[in-house]
């Protein structure tokens, strides 16, 4: 994407108009042009332009670096996300190697730490599973040296979870909580609640009740006034969890029975699925429907 396609997808996120945005600095038409990479535009005015944002032109850089990786990575995700729903572990792995041998070729970092997540993933499938130790310490190193994450750096993070040790996993949790957010649309804080909600699964099959209270209440926070029903219903189903655990069996099962069906209400059956199997792996109270 160029310059302009990129502004405009930053004053779109924050709901500024063209207007609102060219007034006193360029004429409503030439903004428009420049955003459709028609005109080139003064690095003066560019600066106005950005003012208007309320964004530096280091955040702007950082954010256009981050929306390049996006795109091409998005495209891959579908097909992860597609097969990791199906447990197709055969096409992962096939996934995997693909990476590899674009690492390979290219030595583009990012390429590798997809084939690594890829890897985590499939050893959240299949426990048994072996990850080479250099490779868990090439996707730290490369988290650890990322002085901002975007949402290319949270999905990795979120999607390699199993490889982590818990130390690691708080550590970059709470980096993830705590970090100032020069650019985040309805994408970037849903990727964020799905991480902090993959932790709190985490923490709950290793019965770190309170580590999942404290990562399912700051999911359940940033939900607050957004309209994401698959993960309002996981938040809950996860509330539901700890209930259970913390004692109150009855009210918890209850509270994940409800979002389970409603998962599968909704259409999200593979999920609504998936979620059942980890309740009766948790807990085994669950009786087959």
């Amino acid at each position: 994407m160029n310059k302009g396609e990129i502004f405009k997808v930053l004053r779109n996120s924050k709901n500024i108009t063209l207007k609102q945005a060219s007034d006193g600095i360029v004429s409503e038409s030439f903004l428009s042009k420049f955003e459709r990479g028609k005109n080139d535009i003064s690095l003066t005015n560019f600066l106005l332009l950005l003012e208007k944002l309320n964004i530096s032109m280091n955040e702007f850089n950082i954010i256009s670096e981050e929306i390049d990786l996006i795109f091409p990575f998005k495209e891959l995700l579908n097909s992860i996300n597609s097969a990791y729903q199906r447990k197709d572990i055969d096409l992962l792995i096939n996934i995997k190697f693909e990476l590899r041998n674009q690492w390979i070729k290219s030595e583009i970092k990012s390429y590798k730490c997809n084939s690594i997540m890829v890897d985590a993933l499939i050893k959240n499938l299949n426990p048994e599973y072996k990850i080479n130790n250099t490779d868990v310490e090439f996707l730290k190193d490369f988290l650890f040296s990322r002085d901002h994450w975007g949402y290319y750096e949270m999905t990795l993070f979120g999607n390699s979870l199993d490889i982590f040790k818990f130390e690691l996993i708080d550590l970059l949790g709470n980096e993830l909580i705590n970090q100032k957010v020069f650019f985040q649309d309805s994408q970037h804080k849903k990727e964020k609640i799905n991480i902090l909600l993959n932790i709190t699964a985490l923490y709950i099959k290793n019965n770190k009740i309170k580590k999942a209270e404290f990562y399912s209440r700051k999911a359940n926070e940033l939900l607050n006034n957004e309209n994401f029903m698959l993960q309002r219903c996981i938040c809950k189903f996860f509330g539901g969890m700890i209930l259970f655990k913390n004692g109150n069996t009855v009210e918890g099962e209850n509270v994940c029975r409800d979002m389970i069906e409603i998962m599968n209400r909704l259409d999200y059956k593979i999920m609504s699925e998936n979620y059942k199997v980890f309740f009766q792996e948790n807990y085994l109270v669950m009786s087959a429907n």
